[in-house]
């Protein structure tokens, strides 16, 4: 080999390694973006996780407390049937000792 064919072929490898590392540190980039890209959608969804978390609880508690005022309700809705259902058997006592006061005064 002459010294001509020799320097292209240097030529030829130095732009080689030159376009390999370029490559190379393209995609080092691109892996770096996409690793920050990961974590940034891993942090979301962690946050999304907290959120759930709280408006379950919030949700839950919310709940209980509607079990409560529904049996609250239901209570009083008892003890208004028991306050009507007297007032008829009172209504119904009174008018019977209402003729019995209207037989006596006769």
């Amino acid at each position: 080999m002459n010294s001509f064919q020799l320097k292209k072929i240097i030529k030829v490898f130095i732009w080689l390694n030159i376009f390999i590392f370029s490559l190379l540190c393209l995609a080092e980039n691109k892996i770096t973006k996409t690793e920050e890209s990961l974590l940034k959608l891993q942090k979301e969804i962690n946050q999304l996780d907290k959120n759930i978390k709280k408006n379950t609880a919030t949700k839950n508690n919310l709940s209980n407390q509607l079990k409560k005022k529904e049996r609250k309700i239901s209570k009083t809705k008892k003890q208004l049937y028991k306050i009507k259902k007297k007032f008829k058997n009172n209504k119904k006592k009174i008018n019977q000792l209402n003729k019995q006061l209207a037989k006596l005064k006769k």
